[in-house]
């Protein structure tokens, strides 16, 4: 996997160069010069109104007492697109856009904690009362359905009346 990543992380900015060259001979170079830096001013300040908004989301989600939809990875992710938009080339910014779209990085966020969920072995409980979490998550066994019955135990795990 890391090998794959400096062979992506070489290869991208060649790739890039290589393709605004061929547009250039196609279009002329002023027009790429242009959209070189219309794709860095424009994206730059799509990924900061992108950014804002989800930090407004997160600020919402804390007042309200509620899980933020979008999280630290989304703004991560937005940074990605910030970064990707302002470093010249066609393949970068075509990634950049893409990663400004919400549904866009909600997929590649829920891609991505599947995969440090995997990679770490860390199970999500489902959000809410942890009580209501399935009970292979809480580690015992399940109870009779719908009771509604705390049973409190000590340090030894026996029921303390």
């Amino acid at each position: 996997m890391r090998l794959f990543l400096v062979l992506l992380l070489l290869a991208a900015p060649v790739l890039d160069l290589f393709l605004l060259i061929v547009i250039g001979r196609h279009i002329g170079v002023w027009p790429v010069v242009a959209f070189v830096v219309a794709s860095g001013f424009l994206g730059g300040r799509l990924a900061r109104h992108q950014g804002r908004r989800v930090v407004r989301d997160l600020e919402a989600a804390r007042r309200a007492g509620q899980v933020p939809r979008e999280g630290l990875l989304s703004a991560g992710l937005l940074s990605l697109a910030g970064v990707l938009l302002v470093v010249p080339g066609a393949v970068s910014t075509l990634c950049g856009l893409a990663l400004l779209v919400p549904a866009a990085r909600r997929l590649l966020s829920r891609w991505a904690r599947g995969w440090f969920e995997r990679r770490l072995g860390v199970v999500a409980a489902p959000a809410g009362d942890p009580l209501d979490s399935p009970a292979e998550l809480r580690g015992s066994r399940p109870g009779p359905a719908g009771s509604g019955q705390v049973i409190d135990i000590d340090d030894d795990g026996r029921p303390v009346n």
